[in-house]
């Protein structure tokens, strides 16, 4: 009778003991942050398009905040404010001089605002191979994980998803919040590549 006060002192002995510690997941790339666009583009009128950010933690989570496009419910485009002036001017095959599109700028209605979904989910890495699985039954995708030869960048090449037909993504580890100057684009001296899916 006397054993049942040690046992329980014991088992309370171990109930204040620290939890062990895990291990920490890796980023994707090193970086927590990225910029991620897919996409389902088949034939008809379904197809719809997801603008989202991921942000990646240590401890194998990710969340991302998304604007959704669907072709079967447009909407009206929205002006952003900004009118081109004669510096952001274009050519044209058929008249040699210089054009300037003096319209404001439009974009898809919706992005001006907060993003529309918030979907938190699980991640892995095996090797280069980034494995993701929503808390959405039947969501999950998986990219090729692709650092830049310098290490300040990470690039997502598109493999699987579960309803998405294409995307890509870049990431780094400056904040979300972070925002650059558009003009620092413009100065960049070298050619700037389009890449598109549609």
């Amino acid at each position: 009778m006397r054993k049942a006060p040690l046992v329980l002192l014991v088992l309370s002995f171990f109930a204040f003991l620290p939890a062990p510690a895990t291990a920490a997941t890796e980023l994707p790339g090193g970086k927590a942050y990225f910029v991620v666009s897919r996409g389902s583009f088949k034939t008809g009128t379904a197809n719809w398009m997801r603008l989202s950010d991921y942000t990646f933690t240590t401890d194998g989570k990710v969340r991302a905040r998304t604007y959704l496009w669907q072709q079967s419910k447009p909407v009206a485009r929205q002006g952003t404010g900004t009118t081109p002036d004669s510096s952001c001017s274009t050519s044209s095959a058929t008249s040699p001089q210089t054009l300037v599109r003096s319209c404001q700028v439009m974009t898809a209605g919706g992005f001006t605002s907060s993003p529309n979904e918030s979907t938190p989910g699980n991640y892995r890495l095996d090797g280069d191979q980034l494995h993701i699985t929503w808390d959405v039954p039947g969501w999950n995708e998986q990219w090729a994980v692709v650092p830049s030869p310098d290490g300040t960048l990470a690039r997502l090449d598109f493999r699987s998803n579960a309803l998405a037909t294409a995307g890509y993504g870049y990431g780094s580890n400056t904040p979300l919040t972070t925002r650059r100057q558009m003009a620092s684009v413009q100065s960049f001296p070298g050619n700037l590549r389009l890449e598109f899916h549609g």
